[in-house]
């Protein structure tokens, strides 16, 4: 299985804007020409199912459109790929040489470095935004423990105070030997 894109507009032979109508015409077309059963030259089987799958994709206009997402992105990847490839340094010695003319930089070179400039501001923007709520959450949370705290702490005294009342109660009653009345 090979990892290249396969353009169905090219396998149609049409391009990426032609009508619904125009991608039946050209099926109808090439399907009669490479069919097995008419054209029986070598790699007309292929072309003829290459031809079908091209047809598959094109005719749904919401698989059309998913697939021209996909076509669009392979292409600026391809783009990308082309420019670094030839951007590339050589292995050998090479003599460094200063052109007069200044590089023209296209839309795109522009929309990335902007893309660049205002990328960090914002993920800093976004981390501090982030911090701030963590530090709301907390102080939310403590809060709302302050009044447990204080309750339990008094239960706590007060439970404390009753049992230590009772212990003192039947050290008296040991010592004594009276029973206390309550």
């Amino acid at each position: 299985m090979s990892n290249e894109f396969v353009n169905y507009y090219d396998e149609l032979e049409l391009s990426q804007n032609a009508s619904p109508e125009m991608v039946k015409q050209a099926y109808r077309t090439l399907s009669k020409r490479f069919h097995p059963d008419h054209n029986h030259e070598e790699g007309a089987e292929a072309k003829y199912l290459a031809v079908q799958a091209a047809y598959e994709v094109l005719s749904d206009p919401s698989t059309r459109s998913r697939y021209d997402q996909q076509l669009n992105q392979y292409r600026d990847l391809s783009n990308l790929t082309n420019a670094l490839n030839q951007q590339e340094p050589s292995t050998g010695y090479q003599e460094e040489t200063i052109t007069s003319e200044p590089y023209q930089y296209t839309f795109k070179d522009y929309c990335y470095l902007a893309m660049r400039a205002l990328f960090w501001p914002i993920k800093i923007i976004g981390l501090l935004i982030y911090w701030a709520f963590l530090a709301v959450c907390w102080l939310i949370a403590i809060l709302a423990m302050i009044p447990v705290l204080i309750i339990s702490a008094f239960a706590f005294i007060v439970m404390a105070s009753i049992g230590l009342l009772i212990i003192l109660l039947i050290f008296n009653w040991i010592m004594t030997g009276v029973a206390p009345s309550l």
